[in-house]
């Protein structure tokens, strides 16, 4: 249908671009508010950038909690401790928590044992273990950790830790409870958490980060898991 006004395509066109515009600016962030990490921090979720997006290097810090996953199979548990049979399984984790750009994480949910890689939220998979050269009391291991948004983004990294082990006074070593942490060069400086490869609004995605604060405590059944923070920087 022709319109009389000359004019008025082009300024109905104007208003529908600026529609657009206010619209796509609304649904650009995403905040998750979680008083337990850093006081109520806002955890901003950025929209994913363009292509030609500039990248920018931001603080990323996280509260994290695991526990073993009830669903693991034996196939890919890893014995850290030589014996007969084997000490100290090391299986994958079910990953907890809160991690600025991200949010609240979405716990691991499903996992394919056959490729070895989680199918539906964030996972530890323990990757390899061995222990100390003269002394059982430490381990040092591997893994590949899946931290994954609630809308599904993530970013994977690879994580160098050593476990210490508690040891009473009598020399009695507990391989229930301990603490962990970056492990370290041979300059006896951590090894940086990497980040390998992200998708969403991470795909790119370069970073370095530290744990500390980190401790784990299981029962003589294997009930319970770890503690940990995380600080450091992400590029994007």
């Amino acid at each position: 249908m022709k319109t009389i006004n000359h004019y008025l395509p082009k300024a109905l066109f104007g208003v529908s671009i600026l529609a657009m515009f206010l619209l796509t600016y609304s649904c650009s962030q995403e905040t998750v508010t979680d008083p337990a990490l850093n006081g109520g921090e806002n955890l901003n979720a950025q929209a994913a950038k363009g292509k030609k997006g500039k990248r920018v290097t931001k603080h990323i810090s996280a509260r994290i909690f695991n526990f073993a996953d009830p669903d693991q199979t034996d196939q890919n548990v890893l014995f850290c401790l030589p014996g007969d049979p084997p000490d100290f399984p090391l299986s994958r984790n079910i990953i907890n928590g809160n991690m600025t750009h991200l949010g609240k994480l979405q716990p691991g949910s499903e996992y394919d044992e056959d490729l070895n890689e989680p199918i539906t939220g964030s996972y530890g998979v323990p990757t390899s273990c061995a222990p100390g050269a003269s002394d059982l009391s430490v381990v040092f291991t591997e893994f590949i950790v899946y931290y994954v948004a609630a809308n599904g983004d993530r970013f994977v990294t690879e994580e160098k830790v050593t476990l210490r082990f508690n040891v009473s006074s009598g020399g009695d070593v507990d391989f229930n409870n301990g603490t962990f942490e970056n492990t370290l060069d041979g300059n006896g400086d951590p090894i940086p958490i990497t980040i390998l490869s992200g998708t969403g609004r991470f795909d790119g995605a370069e970073g370095e980060l530290f744990q500390k604060n980190g401790t784990f405590s299981f029962d003589e059944f294997g009930n319970g898991g770890s503690t940990w923070d995380l600080e450091g920087t992400i590029t994007y």
